[in-house]
């Protein structure tokens, strides 16, 4: 069985990019993203043509916890494990995420490399 991967912010700039990506690299993928248009769902779908991997797009607003449940709730109802995710979307404050105060994320995160296949992230509230 192919890996699979979550990607959020996947309907434009980088988080397009990786969807592209991990296409080429035989992933089969959740692409996540605030609000549904045909020319995202096209791409998703050229994209699965031409590399054979299972795209499936899936809306949710990361700042709305009931929108996380169900988006989440769809994708586990595939019952796949899932092998990456890349958290690319965020929702600005006001400045750089450097200049944004703890009291506005709600948590700090420490990402790590582990190995060159194995990463560690954690969330301290």
């Amino acid at each position: 069985m192919k890996k699979t991967a979550i990607i959020t912010g996947s309907n434009r700039g980088i988080g397009k990019s990786l969807v592209e990506k991990f296409a080429g690299a035989d992933y089969d993928i959740y692409a996540c993203a605030r609000i549904s248009n045909d020319e995202f769902e096209q791409f998703l779908y050229s994209i699965s043509e031409r590399t054979g991997s299972i795209i499936k797009p899936v809306y949710f607003d990361l700042s709305n916890e009931n929108e996380i449940k169900t988006g989440m709730k769809e994708i586990f109802a595939d019952k796949r494990s899932i092998d990456v995710l890349v958290n690319n979307a965020g929702v600005p404050y006001g400045g750089l995420f450097t200049m944004t105060s703890r009291l506005c994320t709600g948590s700090d995160y420490a990402i790590g490399c582990k190995t060159d296949d194995e990463a560690e992230v954690r969330v301290y509230n």
